[in-house]
């Protein structure tokens, strides 16, 4: 291995140096493969986080990037768009039939309070 492909000891997460991350966290020893799993997601973070300390434009950059809801683009061509419409359902009382209970045309269901979800 070239000097330069070895990465500075500070900038890289080894099985040892995972062990006492996870001891700092009180985080329960994992199996092997899942300690080789996050030794690589932490060097890849790590790898980001060096790109953006060397490259202090990165930040800028990026925030000139539009946002978008896709990955491609949705334009009218691909995606048209239509107008909303309510309709009825053909036959409600046929769903009112399946439910447990049912009261003035609605289905019925137990109240739960928020902090027992």
């Amino acid at each position: 291995m070239d000097r330069n492909d070895t990465p500075h000891p500070a900038l890289h997460i080894n099985t040892e140096r995972l062990k006492q991350l996870q001891k700092w966290a009180a985080i329960a020893p994992q199996s092997d493969e899942e300690d080789r799993y996050l030794i690589q997601e932490l060097n890849n973070q790590l790898k980001d986080m060096v790109i953006k300390v060397l490259d202090p434009n990165l930040d800028a950059a990026l925030e000139a990037i539009e946002p978008t809801n896709y990955g491609v683009d949705l334009t009218s061509r691909c995606a048209p768009m239509r107008e909303d419409a309510v309709d009825s359902w053909p036959d409600p009382d046929a769903l009112l039939d399946k439910a447990p209970r049912v009261k003035d045309g609605y289905f019925v269901v137990p109240v739960s309070k928020h902090e027992s979800l």
